[in-house]
């Protein structure tokens, strides 16, 4: 595949091939983080709201796109991995025995641990937002880096 006609399905296997994997940038972490820090810094206690991450993330996910749009080349200088999972699906919504937690009553009646449990109710679903980029390519890193720092310093004051 590294001798590949297409230039981007080359490059890439080029790179699997010799070991130059796009380096990871974690931007919720690095949000939450930022976010964390400030509010400590100020004497508060941080403030884990959601919805404002995911919100600083789409503003970022946008300039992102906005900056690739402008870039030339066949291959993504930057590649973005955006998931939401949910640590445990109800009975219904599973897709099979291996994600199914039921327990037996003393009824010998098998419910959904969900049914029964606050905990598991209660647990919020994994967000992961990251950006992946060449190693050598400082100039795609150095504008995450800024997008990321100006995002977080437009945030509301904690």
């Amino acid at each position: 595949m590294a001798e590949a006609k297409d230039r981007s399905v080359s490059e890439l296997a080029s790179r699997l091939r010799d070991r130059a994997f796009y380096k990871a940038i974690d931007v919720r972490e690095e949000i939450k983080h930022a976010l964390r820090e400030k509010a400590k810094n100020k004497g508060k206690r941080a403030d884990e709201d959601g919805k404002m991450v995911d919100r600083m993330c789409a503003n970022i996910r946008e300039r992102v796109r906005q900056w690739l749009s402008k870039q030339a080349g066949e291959t993504p200088r930057i590649l973005v991995d955006q998931d939401k999972r949910d640590p445990y699906k109800p009975l219904q919504e599973s897709k099979g025995p291996l994600n199914q937690i039921r327990i037996r009553l003393g009824s010998d009646e098998l419910v959904d641990l969900g049914d029964r449990s606050k905990v598991v109710r209660a647990i919020e679903p994994f967000q992961l937002f990251r950006l992946y980029v060449p190693k050598d390519d400082r100039e795609s890193r150095t504008f995450i880096k800024k997008v990321i720092a100006r995002e977080i310093d437009s945030a509301p004051k904690a």
